[in-house]
């Protein structure tokens, strides 16, 4: 599904299943590639990186590699190498750490101010280190909590009736909190349609997104569920 435009004239995605009958109206598990744990450790702030430790990689990022390297590479060469956010930044430390994103989502004064700007150059997650940190092997990651409350995603209303929505739970990019008890949280979209944290050991729906370079081709499709958009190249 279509997300968004970066600022390179690309188009971001969000992966949505397998069409099945020319249809690509999943929801559930049919929408996500399988399930994964953000982190399988959770005990230490760096748990909420979607890499850590000397840039170790996080359970979620190699998950997702993984199934690149078995399912896209050969679409590489349409894919840009574009900015991903694993926002952590310090928004509060008054119980414990709250991230960025939680300080612009979860405001109790229901004031959201997503932002796609990344705050810090080490949590550009790019391919390439001329753009970014360096640190992805491929062009894919995860879509951020600020990208998801820009498409209506957030914690105050339901998401039910959100195109995003998959009535199952799906992991973000972005750091939530580090609790005072010593919990590592990530952001995670709910059943129905709600912006949540939740621990990083748990294991939600995993949804891969990338980005169509600016000038990719579309060969046939109107991009409605029943008659998508299909591709040239591949």
């Amino acid at each position: 599904k279509i997300v968004r435009t970066t600022d390179t004239g690309g188009i971001k995605l969000i992966y949505n299943g397998t069409p099945s009958n020319n249809s690509c109206n999943n929801t559930g598990t049919a929408s996500q590639i399988g399930t994964s744990a953000f982190n399988i450790r959770y005990n230490n702030a760096e748990y909420v990186g979607y890499t850590y430790d000397t840039n170790t990689d996080s359970r979620i990022k190699k998950y997702i590699d993984d199934w690149y390297s078995k399912n896209m590479t050969s679409y590489t060469g349409m894919l840009e190498d574009t900015e991903w956010c694993n926002d952590r930044s310090v928004s509060s430390t008054d119980n414990g750490i709250d991230y960025g994103a939680y300080g612009r989502l979860m405001n109790l004064l229901y004031q959201i101010k997503p932002s796609i700007n990344c705050p810090n150059e080490s949590d550009k997650y790019t391919v390439s280190s001329s753009k970014g940190n360096g640190l992805l092997k491929y062009p894919v990651a995860l879509l951020t909590a600020d990208e998801l409350a820009l498409a209506g995603i957030n914690n105050f209303e339901s998401g039910a009736n959100n195109y995003l929505n998959i009535r199952n739970k799906w992991w973000a990019m972005s750091p939530g909190a580090f609790s005072d008890v010593n919990d590592a949280y990530g952001f995670d979209v709910g059943g129905s349609g709600y912006l949540n944290i939740s621990g990083v050991n748990i294991s939600y729906g995993v949804r891969p997104a990338l980005s169509l370079k600016l000038g990719t081709k579309v060969s046939s499709g109107n991009g409605s569920y029943y008659n998508p958009y299909q591709i040239v190249g591949g």
